[in-house]
């Protein structure tokens, strides 16, 4: 399912399903994207601090439903990532148990990263919606978010790119996917992605469609990213993937992201399938857009998600 591309006047939902966020960078981001032409609905119970997270798991739960069946919205734009989105999962598959209409509303799009990969797995897999591994407000409320990475998710945003293409390298050069290759890329935060194996959100589970898995993280050590491609490998979700795609992998040390490249040269060379780096997209500088759940291939070392 695709959805409609936006135009002046929208409304954009903003969600806050993990911590709480400042809001003197949602102004800001507010204001740059009230520059479109669209507006940016904050519900005022968003911001009401509980425990680790930015309300409490009901009331969170309730803001975002609220967000997907409203159809005064146009999207849904996260404000921040941090712990929390995986929380709402059950009460949302619940809830969308009980309200078959759901599967009825118009598709929009879903914006952020990081913790957020949470809901994409969700609405990947339940709404069978594309959504769209993005910064999240909060990000480009900074001041040194670039104006050409804003541009380009506007761009996205009112439909004015029918594809988005990213040059990568393959890591495994024994290994490349054959032309006229098609899959549909899932995936996000590899901490995050790793907590949903064993669930029922488990983005590969019972996923009958050609997938790609992309990964990125945050504060990440070597040897933990080891561990989690590692575990990845053991529980058997890998068996079926036509290909890993790597992103950006930050951290303060430079000796820890020599270690963490380390850990993804030897999971490249271990791999019974095409793996990929370069993709700039996650928390470092690149600031990419990734469409989840869209057409999408490979052709002479560059990934294409057809938006059309």
């Amino acid at each position: 399912m695709k959805w409609l591309p936006l135009k002046k006047n929208d409304v954009i939902y903003a969600i806050a399903p993990g911590y709480p966020y400042r809001e003197d960078l949602l102004e800001i981001a507010t204001k740059k994207i009230e520059k479109w032409g669209l507006r940016l609905h904050v519900p005022k119970s968003t911001l009401k601090p509980y425990l680790f997270h930015s309300q409490t798991d009901q009331n969170r739960l309730k803001l975002l439903i609220n967000g997907i069946e409203d159809n005064r919205y146009q999207a849904l734009w996260a404000i921040r990532g941090g712990y929390g989105s995986n929380r709402l999962l059950p009460g949302l598959l619940e809830y969308s148990k009980k309200n078959s209409n759901i599967f009825k509303i118009k598709p929009k799009p879903l914006l952020g990263f990081s913790d957020i990969t949470s809901l994409h797995s969700y609405f990947n897999k339940y709404f069978k919606w594309p959504t769209l591994h993005a910064p999240v407000l909060e990000s480009i409320g900074k001041t040194d978010f670039k104006n050409n990475k804003l541009e380009a998710i506007r761009k996205i945003l009112f439909g004015e790119t029918s594809e988005i293409i990213y040059p990568i390298c393959l890591m495994n050069k024994s290994f490349s996917l054959k032309k006229n290759n098609a899959f549909y890329l899932l995936g996000g935060n590899m901490t995050v992605v790793q907590s949903l194996i064993g669930t029922s959100f488990d983005p590969l589970k019972n996923n009958k469609n050609k997938v790609a898995l992309f990964f990125e993280d945050v504060g990440e050590r070597g040897y933990r990213v080891d561990r989690m491609l590692e575990h990845f490998k053991q529980s058997g979700v890998l068996n079926k993937v036509e290909a890993v795609f790597f992103g950006e992998f930050t951290t303060e040390s430079k000796e820890e992201l020599i270690n963490i490249e380390q850990a993804l040269a030897r999971f490249a060379k271990e791999a019974q399938f095409p793996v990929y780096k370069g993709l700039p997209v996650g928390h470092g500088q690149g600031q990419g857009v990734l469409p989840f759940n869209q057409p999408s291939r490979v052709i002479d070392n560059k990934l294409i998600i057809d938006l059309r």
